[in-house]
């Protein structure tokens, strides 16, 4: 008798660390991530001009979940705007409009992501479960709001069956914004690491971990200017980063030399299983395709057209 092996389920991760600056990643001991860039990859990118959109939250955060550059989802920066999210929906909405018996998860606590602030709420359908700690309700905002994000998020994704999972902290942003990228800012990114660290233990302890394949990605929406602040033209706010890797498996492709936040979502949706089709009209590629050869590791971002 043959015997077959049914291919295991794949899975997503998507954490979300705001305004992180990726040319610091390399002085700071960051276990989880560095795991990550090891067993996958780690590449720098960079974010749209001024002249685009503000290198701001609302912005980086639609590209990044969209896979279009602002001039298509519309978002510019913080304020109320109209969007375009009807013709350039965000990728959990894409996987269960493609695959409707599955289910997603979105724990934030940026307001924009999941109340009307702003032009939001960026996560508006296509959310089975959103779990919204709002900034707005703690004193501490994001600082005190994130620790909550990540237990309710381990929770989830240890107990619960997610294709899709997105996961966002702020703390960051907020430590930036109040003392620049100092000290407690690294501090900052250290404690975001060992949260992230936690989800992907999460995800390992699931009962059913052996028959599922699952990719995590970790990036930003944007960085800050030494004394912290951002919405700018600088290259120190530009900066992004892209980590992807599959848990307990080689990755199964080479990302190209350039990559860009844009190819975020295609990525994500092509290893769940979601084709990508010509009429979505995206701006980013999925990377499992044949491609030019970088090392993993901190590799230089690739630049935009006109950037």
């Amino acid at each position: 008798m043959i015997m077959t092996t049914r291919p295991a389920t794949p899975y997503a991760l998507i954490v979300g660390w705001d305004g992180v600056r990726h040319d610091l990643l390399p002085e700071l001991e960051l276990p989880t991530l560095s795991a990550v860039a090891e067993q996958g990859f780690l590449i720098g990118t960079t974010m749209p001009e001024e002249s685009e959109a503000k290198t701001s939250t609302a912005p980086g955060w639609s590209t990044n979940l969209t896979g279009v550059w602002p001039a298509k989802h519309g978002i510019t920066d913080n304020e109320p705007m109209p969007n375009h999210f009807d013709r350039y929906p965000h990728l959990l909405q894409r996987l269960l409009t493609d695959q409707p018996d599955r289910q997603t998860l979105a724990c934030v606590c940026a307001a924009m992501l999941g109340s009307t602030k702003g032009p939001g709420p960026i996560l508006a359908g296509g959310v089975s479960t959103l779990i919204f700690h709002d900034v707005r309700t703690h004193p501490l905002g994001p600082i005190g709001r994130d620790p909550l994000v990540a237990e309710d998020a381990r929770h989830q994704l240890r107990h619960r069956d997610y294709a899709l999972s997105f996961v966002y902290f702020a703390s960051t942003d907020k430590t930036a914004h109040l003392e620049g990228v100092g000290p407690r800012y690294r501090d900052a990114i250290r404690q975001e690491d060992s949260w992230t660290g936690a989800l992907i233990d999460a995800v390992r302890r699931r009962p059913t971990f052996s028959d599922e394949d699952w990719l995590v990605v970790i990036t930003t929406d944007h960085g800050h200017r030494d004394e912290g602040g951002h919405g700018g033209n600088s290259w120190q706010e530009r900066q992004s980063f892209l980590a992807m890797a599959r848990l307990d498996a080689d990755l199964g492709f080479t990302p190209p030399a350039a990559v860009s936040n844009v190819d975020l979502a295609p990525t994500v949706l092509r290893h769940l299983g979601v084709t990508v089709e010509a009429d979505w009209d995206l701006d980013g590629v999925a990377l499992q395709q044949p491609s030019t050869t970088v090392d993993a590791g901190f590799a230089e971002p690739r630049l935009r057209p006109g950037c």
